[in-house]
C-alpha cells in the first residue's frame, strides 16, 4: 500500500512537472502582436551643410527658440547666448534671422573679448556675401564705413573712431580700396581688420571702382 501510495505521488508530480514546463513554452513565446523589446534607434542627426548657410536660411531662424545672426559675414546659432547677453536678450532677439554686423560694430563694449566670446557660436561663413560697389557706396551714403582690402569687405564704422593712426585715415578710404594703404600692417593688425569683414566683392566688379 505504501509503495502505491508514492508511486502515484511521483506519478502526480512528474505530470505537474510536465504541465507547468508546457506553460513557461507558451507564456515566453512572443505572439505577433507584440511589440520588440528594442526599439530602432533614431535617425543620426545630419551634419550641418555649409553651403546652405545663405542669408534666406538665417531668415528661417528669428525666434528665441531658434536665433541665427550674421556678424561679419558670419553666421552665428546665438539661442542658449540670449538670456546671457550682458546688454539684455531683447537685443539679441531683436536681430534673430539678420545681418547684425553694423549693430554689433557699432556697440562700445563689443571689445576684443566679446568677440572672442562670439566666435564660440559660429556655425558656419555665409555664403553669397558678396557686395557691388553700388551697394558699397549705398552704405555710405547712409553713414557707415565699408572699405575694401584684398578684396574683400570690411565694416570699420565702429573702428575708426580708436585707429591707431587717427580717425581721418580711415574716413577717406570709406568706400574705396585701401589695400595698398593696409599692406606693411603688422599681424596683429591684420588679425584685427578681419574681425570687421562683411563680406567679398562681387567676383564681376574686381577690376571696377566707383567715384564717390
Amino acid at each position: 500500500m505504501k509503495i502505491l501510495s508514492k508511486t502515484v505521488l511521483l506519478l502526480a508530480v512528474l505530470l505537474a512537472t510536465q504541465v507547468y514546463s508546457k506553460k513557461r513554452v507558451v507564456t515566453t513565446e512572443p505572439s505577433n502582436s507584440q511589440e520588440p523589446l528594442h526599439t530602432q534607434p533614431s535617425e543620426p542627426i545630419e551634419p550641418l551643410d555649409p553651403s546652405k548657410l545663405t542669408l534666406d536660411a538665417v531668415r528661417l531662424h528669428s525666434t528665441p527658440a531658434s536665433c541665427w545672426v550674421v556678424i561679419h559675414n558670419i553666421v552665428h546659432d546665438l539661442t542658449a547666448f540670449i538670456p546671457r547677453h550682458p546688454g539684455g536678450p531683447s537685443r539679441i532677439i531683436n536681430a534673430c534671422g539678420t545681418d547684425a554686423s553694423d549693430i554689433f560694430s557699432a556697440v562700445a563694449y563689443h571689445d576684443e573679448d566679446a568677440r572672442k566670446q562670439l566666435e564660440g557660436y559660429a556655425i558656419g561663413e555665409l555664403v553669397g556675401g558678396e557686395y557691388t560697389w553700388e551697394h558699397i557706396a549705398e552704405q555710405v551714403s547712409n553713414g557707415r564705413c565699408w572699405v575694401i582690402v584684398d578684396n574683400e569687405v570690411f565694416d570699420l564704422s565702429g573702428f575708426k573712431a580708436s585707429h591707431p593712426g587717427g580717425e581721418k585715415v580711415i574716413q577717406n578710404h570709406c568706400g574705396r580700396d585701401g589695400s595698398s594703404l593696409f599692406h606693411g600692417h603688422p599681424q596683429w593688425a591684420q588679425q584685427k581688420l578681419q574681425t570687421f569683414k562683411v563680406g567679398k566683392l562681387d567676383a564681376k566688379q574686381l577690376n571696377a571702382s566707383v567715384d564717390l
